[in-house]
C-alpha cells in the first residue's frame, strides 16, 4: 500500500498478437460512427482533385485546418457511442508523459504560444469510408465524415483530447478558438477491394 502509486499495469504483446494487431486486414465489420467535421471558411479546405494530378485513383482527399476542439469532440463522441478511433493507428497512445506528448500539452496550455499549434505539428491522418457535401452554417463549414480512422496522429489527438478535458467547456470554446490543427481525410471505403492493399499501406 505504500507503494502503490509507484506500481504500473504492463500488457504483454507475443508475436502473434502483434502480428494481430498492426498486420490484420482492415476491419469491416465494425460499428458505425459519423462525426461533422468543421471549419470556419471554405478557403481552410482543400480539396485535391485527384484527375488534375494524374492520380490513378480516384478517391475523395481533404485537406482540412480545423480547431483543436474539434477534435476533442470527435474523441469525446467516439468514446460515447464505443467506438474504436483508433484501431487501425500503428500505435497506441503513449500518454502525456513523453517528451513530444509533454511539449504538446505545454503549447495547448500556453496562451501565448497555442496559436502557434499548427506551425508545430504534423498534423492527422483520417481515413473514412465517406464524406458528405460541404454546407455553410454562418461562419463555419462543415461536412460529415463516416466511420473515421485516425491512423496517423494518435498522439496529437489523445494529448488534445486529454489536456482540454481537464478544462471547461467556456474555457475550451473561449480560448482555443484559433487553435487548429491540419487533418488529412482519405475516403477509402474498408469494403473496397481495389483499395485493400492502399488502405493497409497508408
Amino acid at each position: 500500500e505504500k507503494n502503490a502509486e509507484k506500481k504500473y499495469d504492463a500488457r504483454l504483446f507475443l508475436l502473434d498478437d502483434i502480428q494481430e494487431l498492426y498486420y490484420k486486414e482492415p476491419i469491416t465489420d465494425k460499428k458505425s460512427f459519423k462525426y461533422e467535421m468543421k471549419t470556419i471558411n471554405k478557403g481552410t479546405i482543400l480539396n485535391v482533385d485527384n484527375e488534375a494530378y494524374n492520380m490513378t485513383l480516384a478517391l475523395d482527399a481533404k485537406y482540412v485546418l480545423t480547431p483543436v476542439t474539434v477534435m476533442y469532440k470527435m474523441v469525446e463522441a467516439a468514446e460515447k457511442e464505443k467506438y474504436p478511433l483508433f484501431d487501425e493507428n500503428i500505435r497506441e497512445y503513449l500518454g502525456s508523459n513523453g517528451a513530444v506528448n509533454k511539449k504538446i500539452v505545454n503549447t495547448l496550455m500556453d496562451p501565448k504560444d497555442r496559436n502557434n499549434f499548427f506551425f508545430y505539428n504534423n498534423g492527422i491522418t483520417m481515413i473514412v469510408s465517406d464524406i458528405s457535401k460541404e454546407t455553410t452554417y454562418g461562419a463555419n463549414r462543415v461536412f460529415e465524415v463516416s466511420d473515421p480512422q485516425i491512423v496517423n496522429g494518435c498522439q496529437t489527438v489523445s494529448t488534445i483530447y486529454e489536456t482540454l478535458n481537464k478544462l471547461t467547456e467556456n474555457t475550451r470554446e473561449e480560448e482555443f478558438t484559433n487553435t487548429f490543427v491540419m487533418v488529412k481525410i482519405l475516403k477509402i471505403p474498408a469494403r473496397d477491394e481495389r483499395l485493400k492493399d492502399l488502405y493497409r499501406n497508408i
